[in-house]
């Protein structure tokens, strides 16, 4: 016990002579610390700044100038301008010029425009902010180098784009097709529609027309070759297997009823014969067949109603061997309708003569069985 005491005082006088020199160590060791929090935290105040100024010169707004050249009966650039603004850009400037105007004029001949309507984009044009599609570099501007039709050819000095239509009708049936929403569609689309003739098909100049472009229905469009200005719908035509005959593509309805001018017939007006029994109060109501028939695409010519007991209910029932009621009978017209036709074989037969007759109408409601 003795000698730890001995050794505690010992070690107790050496820090008590080492004193000093132990305080100005870690006075020393304090120092280069706060020397070194100090360059730490002056560093990471300079980056945080230097970081700070990149973000805003990131976010600060491109500025630009636009100036527009616009024509009559051309494209609409609007879309294309919308565009650029919803960029991080300062329009200082937005100009449009009609192309006659001695404005217009100086930028078709300073960047060698060859197409109207056109855009050309000045200013801070190179940069890492923005990116504009369709823009071709020319000296010190962007220009539009990619213009949907209609479209004025500078060279040419004509509206590229202009569609004719002719459009083939027959009117004395009332429930063929119509063709007018090809058009209305077309020029929904931004086709620029120059001429819409309407002609009947047993007129001199709708027989005239017939014959030129080989038309085999009618009711029938005919669109100029001037559609092919417009990809999207030059592609659609080609997918339908149209062929470019004389300067016109023949359009006509894959969809019946038309006129088929090979035996000069109308295809696809069905008639339709319902069967019923007035004695059977719980049998469903038939006439629900006309909607299901009307969603299935059928166009119904002709019809007639008749009771079991009638003589031309009796005839009917004897011909086709008819066994339950409400039926339905439609003539072979009906073969004309795909979705019909593949419907019809879980509820009916199609006959020699080509009609079709209802066998299985239980689906619908409640039926009769006939002795």
């Amino acid at each position: 016990m003795e000698k730890e005491n001995e050794q505690l005082k010992k070690l107790e006088g050496k820090i008590k002579e080492n004193y000093p020199k132990i305080f100005m160590t870690l006075i020393g060791i304090l120092v280069i610390l706060f020397i070194i929090n100090i360059f730490i935290t002056t560093n990471s105040s300079s980056i945080l700044e230097s970081k700070l100024g990149e973000v805003k010169e990131a976010n600060k707004p491109v500025k630009i100038e636009l100036s527009i050249i616009d024509c009559s009966d051309c494209s609409d650039t609007s879309s294309i301008i919308e565009s650029i603004k919803t960029q991080n850009v300062e329009i200082l400037n937005e100009n449009t010029y009609e192309q006659d105007s001695s404005e217009a004029k100086e930028l078709i001949l300073k960047y060698n425009i060859q197409k109207l309507p056109s855009v050309i984009i000045s200013g801070e044009i190179k940069n890492n902010k923005t990116h504009f599609n369709d823009f071709e570099l020319l000296d010190d501007s962007l220009v539009l180098n990619k213009i949907d039709s209609p479209y004025l050819d500078l060279v040419a000095n004509e509206i590229k784009g202009k569609v004719e239509l002719i459009e083939i009708t027959d009117s004395s049936c009332e429930k063929c097709v119509s063709l007018e929403t090809i058009p209305l569609s077309l020029g929904e689309s931004g086709v620029l529609i120059s001429d819409w003739k309407k002609v009947e098909y047993n007129s001199k100049e709708g027989k005239e027309f017939i014959n030129k472009f080989e038309v085999k229905q009618i009711p029938a469009i005919l669109i100029s070759d001037d559609i092919d200005y417009y990809d999207n719908i030059k592609q659609s035509l080609s997918q339908l297997g149209l062929e470019n005959k004389q300067g016109f593509y023949a359009l006509h309805s894959t969809s019946p009823p038309y006129r088929n001018l090979s035996n000069n017939k109308i295809i696809g007006l069905a008639d339709l014969v319902m069967l019923i029994d007035e004695t059977c109060t719980d049998c469903y109501d038939v006439t629900i067949n006309k909607q299901i028939l009307q969603n299935l695409g059928v166009i119904i010519n002709n019809e007639n109603t008749y009771d079991v007991s009638s003589s031309d209910g009796q005839q009917l029932i004897s011909k086709y061997n008819i066994t339950k009621i409400p039926i339905i009978v439609l003539s072979k017209e009906a073969n004309f309708y795909p979705l019909f036709v593949n419907a019809w074989t879980q509820v009916g037969t199609v006959e020699d003569d080509g009609w079709f007759v209802m066998r299985q109408p239980e689906g619908l409601g409640n039926t009769k069985t006939l002795e």
